[in-house]
């Protein structure tokens, strides 16, 4: 089970207190940590973070981003507090569209690649993350993105924008370049996610198809980072030299 520090706006929001239970309920260590102690909280004890709904503002998102330089892997959520989308920011996604209904309903992803690590336990379908949710966000039709697309979003219909068939949820491999041409530092994975979502209504929730799926990111965020030099190519290289048939 991980360590996880929780970063967001405001501890006490429903955003940060439903998404903590969620990462509870799969066994995992959570502490809540306010985006403005960033800067003096001390993160060397934790497997991985969380971002949920933060200030989407330059300082938050290098300080963020800080985090992930320094090594540490991130679970980044693209609801806003405010105006703008804290990938946006990290440059880790171009613009963003987001979505606001606040009737009620199921909020789902489709998942298009079952073969990565984080999906393979579900496969290619339509999973349901949340009931009642009040906006989501993916990436903006057209514009660029860092990573392996996982996920894109659906139209749960009444809503201001029609979020199917845009990026949505985003596997980033250490080393990977993002969009000013800086890759992520080796041994900090990043995760960018509609799914990991605020929301201000008491309402919503989370379901359990995304506890299962919040696990899964969380599980191959914390995973060793392979050593380069190392698993078959080494074994190939072995090969050659010894004259072996591996």
């Amino acid at each position: 089970m991980a360590a996880i520090a929780l970063i967001t706006y405001n501890v006490a929001e429903t955003a940060a207190t439903k998404t903590k239970a969620a990462f509870e309920a799969k066994g995992h260590t959570v502490t809540l940590v306010v985006e403005g102690d960033i800067g003096t909280h001390d993160f060397s004890g934790y497997d991985c973070a969380a971002a949920v709904q933060c200030t989407p503002s330059p300082a938050v998102a290098n300080a963020l981003r800080a985090l992930v330089d320094g090594g540490l892997p991130m679970f980044v959520g693209s609801v806003p507090y405010g105006a703008g989308f804290i990938p946006e920011l990290m440059n880790l996604t171009g613009a963003m569209s987001a979505d606001f209904q606040y009737g009620f309903g199921t909020w789902t992803i489709n998942i298009t690649n079952g073969l990565h690590d984080i999906t393979s336990p579900f496969g290619t379908v339509e999973l349901n993350i949340s009931d009642n949710t009040q906006y989501w966000v993916c990436v903006a039709s057209g514009e660029p993105y860092a990573g392996t697309v996982l996920a894109v979003g659906t139209d749960r219909g009444g809503g201001t924008t029609d979020l199917t068939g845009l990026v949505d949820t985003l596997a980033i491999s250490q080393g990977t370049m993002d969009l000013a041409g800086i890759p992520v530092a080796i041994g900090a994975k990043v995760v960018v996610s509609g799914a990991l979502f605020g929301g201000t209504s008491v309402a919503w929730n989370y379901v359990s198809t995304a506890l299962d799926f919040f696990d899964s990111v969380i599980a191959w965020l914390t995973a060793a980072a392979p050593i380069p030099g190392t698993g078959e190519a080494l074994k190939s290289r072995l090969s050659l030299a010894l004259g072996l048939g591996l």
